[in-house]
């Protein structure tokens, strides 16, 4: 949990903004939470302001299963039917 701190702090203010019943739930998990480190506040707003991290995986058709795939599936991306 401690990992993705930033990402519950801006979720977290953003259910509070929307005055969202859940916005509490987020405010208790961070208290039972080690404390945050000087930086989660500024990281919180890049992640605000940038988005997430690119997802690299799956984005190969055949992937690291390639060999398990229908033979069709490489090519077209698609399961044989």
């Amino acid at each position: 949990m401690q990992e993705h701190r930033e990402g519950i702090r801006l979720l977290g203010s953003a259910l509070g903004k929307l005055r969202s019943p859940y916005a509490d739930a987020l405010l208790a998990l961070e208290a039972v939470l080690p404390a945050a480190r000087t930086s989660t506040a500024a990281n919180a707003a890049r992640l605000a302001r940038e988005g997430p991290p690119s997802e690299l995986v799956g984005l190969d058709p055949a992937g690291a299963l390639g060999p398990y795939c229908p033979p069709d599936s490489a090519k077209t991306g698609r399961e044989a039917p």
